[in-house]
């Protein structure tokens, strides 16, 4: 139990960047509004976010947290444990389970595993250079990881967000209006080549 404690207080830092990190993105954003006028749709992000419903605000949160919470692996200097697997888990599968996709649960518990993985790669490479001799490749394979690590969560945040999103009506309405306006163009394509 006392273990448990001791790994969750480290985690004090990675709420601490967190907080930061949304604290900034709050303020990019309520910079960009004021000086932007919405009507004009010069900010398209804007309306991504109309109305959602509340379970895919909750996905957009989950997914969200959980890579911010992959990038503080990448960045931060951590010791590995299984806390932070529990918790990649536990952020996959409630995202999962919000969204009634069961059979990816299977995918995300995997994909949790490989991330936890490079992770404990990635420690152990940069603990060799720092504890035992500095080696040009050891940095360039720790690196390689990190990159991998970043890439591959990237990949699958925006491939999530973009599922959530697409259940959003706005979203689905603007998607359905730009198919109907290229099949309209090239119905006139085809009926201007016949004329």
């Amino acid at each position: 139990m006392e273990e448990i404690i001791y790994y969750l207080g480290q985690l004090f830092n990675f709420l601490l960047v967190f907080f930061i990190v949304v604290v900034l993105i709050f303020v990019v954003f309520k910079i960009a509004l004021k000086h932007s006028n919405i009507n004009e749709g010069k900010i398209k992000i804007y309306g991504i976010f109309m109305g959602l419903k509340n379970s895919e605000m909750l996905s957009i949160g989950i997914l969200t947290i959980k890579y911010a919470f992959i990038i503080w692996l990448i960045i931060g200097v951590n010791t590995e444990n299984y806390i932070y697997l529990i918790i990649l888990l536990m952020l996959s599968i409630l995202y999962n389970i919000i969204n009634k996709r069961f059979l990816s649960i299977i995918f995300d518990v995997i994909n949790s595993l490989v991330i936890y993985i490079a992770f404990v790669c990635k420690n152990t490479f940069f603990e060799y250079l720092n504890n035992v001799k500095f080696e040009w490749y050891v940095l360039i394979l720790g690196i390689f990881i990190c990159l991998f690590l970043f890439l591959y969560a990237n990949y699958f945040f925006i491939k999530d967000i973009d599922f959530v999103l697409k259940k959003n009506e706005f979203v689905k309405n603007k998607i359905s209006g730009k198919k109907e306006r290229r099949n309209g163009k090239s119905k006139k394509v085809l009926k201007h080549k016949k004329g």
